[in-house]
């Protein structure tokens, strides 16, 4: 191997650039109550998690307002909608981290029909 090769190879080795690097470990759960920043408004929400399944199925409110979707604790991945009488008036998606025994969330929410809010993609955090 050429000492440049082998320079590059040392670089990725100290970056975590290989597959065997170390890997984040999410949250198993994330049911219960959050404080939800969304944009410019503050609220409550609350999720009740399925158990089974690579994703799991989510259901709950936000706000007063149904929610479904899912989560993966594989990967951190969340996605939910809140509808009222079936119809869809926001969509959420993002991802979920811990510190400590915090659970974060972090992503976008989208308006999508103007009984959801102004039309557009905004901001959206909550912790537990």
């Amino acid at each position: 191997m050429s000492s440049k090769i082998a320079t590059l190879v040392a670089a990725m080795i100290a970056l975590g650039l290989f597959a065997g690097s170390a890997m984040a470990a999410y949250p198993t759960s994330i049911a219960g109550t959050w404080t939800v920043q969304a944009n410019q408004s503050t609220g409550t929400m609350n999720i009740t998690q399925g158990l089974i399944g690579t994703c799991r199925a989510l259901s709950g409110n936000l706000g007063g307002t149904a929610l479904v979707g899912f989560y993966c604790p594989t990967t951190g991945r969340f996605n939910f909608e809140r509808t009222i009488n079936g119809v869809t008036i926001q969509y959420y998606s993002g991802n979920v981290s811990q510190i400590g025994s915090h659970l974060f969330m972090g992503g976008i929410f989208g308006v999508p029909i103007t009984s959801g809010g102004p039309l557009g993609e905004y901001n959206f955090s909550a912790v537990k």
